[in-house]
C-alpha cells in the first residue's frame, strides 16, 4: 500500500474515531469529556491519563492528557504521517 493508500486508510480511521468519540463525549461536561477522553484513550493501548494544571501562570481549567504508549508504533515507523495526523485529531 503507498503512500495515499494509508493517508486514505488513517483519514478513514480517524473519522470512524470521531464518531465513537463523539457519541461517548457529546453529553458530558468539560471536566468530565477530558476524563472520558483519557479513559477512552487508555482503553485504546495509549496508556493515558488527564490532569488539571494548577500553575500561577496557567488559568484555572486547564488540563493535559497524556499518553505514555503508542499502540501503533510499528506502522507509525514506516509513515510518520500517522504521528502527525493522532496529534491533530
Amino acid at each position: 500500500m503507498g503512500k495515499e493508500g494509508i493517508m486514505d486508510l488513517l483519514g478513514e480511521r480517524q473519522a470512524q474515531l470521531f464518531l465513537q468519540y463523539n457519541q461517548r463525549l457529546n453529553s458530558l461536561e468539560f471536566e468530565d469529556k477530558i476524563n472520558e477522553l483519557a479513559k477512552i484513550r487508555d482503553q485504546e493501548g495509549y496508556i493515558a491519563e488527564s490532569k488539571k494544571i494548577n500553575k500561577k501562570d496557567q488559568r484555572n481549567g486547564t488540563y493535559e492528557l497524556l499518553e505514555y504508549n503508542c499502540p501503533i508504533l510499528q506502522v507509525a515507523e514506516k509513515h510518520g504521517s500517522m504521528c502527525s495526523r493522532d496529534r491533530t485529531f
